[in-house]
């Protein structure tokens, strides 16, 4: 897995993870002010010994729902042992947001000359064997 200096999830995201912007042109992951004010309320509460828990208020283009899939399935993939979960505001996110990450962990594979392995994954997660860590998205409007 990555290095210490990979540890970062900036660091992390910013070399290996590309999203669309805006145009439709595929660019590096930097963190627009909203995203930026999440990161930094989440690391606030992280040097107070507090979990790290932030309940965003849903409005259009913050990227919220970007960052914290990009957030989560970094943290799955560096640590061992780890269950990450995000809860969707509708029932058919679960499985785009997953569709997202299974990019994404291409970008990662792409990027450095190992990278995590996808063990097994469903409508609703991705499972890495070699970790024993997991990435869960549920819906709220879901029944599991």
């Amino acid at each position: 897995m990555p290095g210490r200096e990979l540890a970062d999830f900036l660091t992390f995201a910013k070399k290996l993870w590309k999203i669309y912007d805006k145009n439709g042109k595929l660019v590096p992951f930097v963190p627009n002010p909203a995203q930026t004010l999440m990161l930094h309320a989440l690391e606030q509460q992280k040097a107070a010994g507090k979990p790290g828990r932030l309940r965003v208020l849903k409005y259009r283009q913050a990227g919220s729902s970007l960052l914290w899939s990009l957030y989560l399935l970094h943290q799955t993939i560096i640590r061992s042992g780890l269950t990450s979960l995000s809860i969707a505001d509708k029932g058919d996110l679960p499985a785009q947001w997953l569709r997202r990450c299974k990019i994404l962990l291409g970008q990662i594979r792409d990027g450095m000359d190992i990278g995590p392995t996808e063990t097994a994954s469903s409508i609703n997660e991705i499972y890495f064997r070699e970790l024993g860590s997991r990435y869960y998205i549920g819906s709220a409007e879901g029944t599991t």
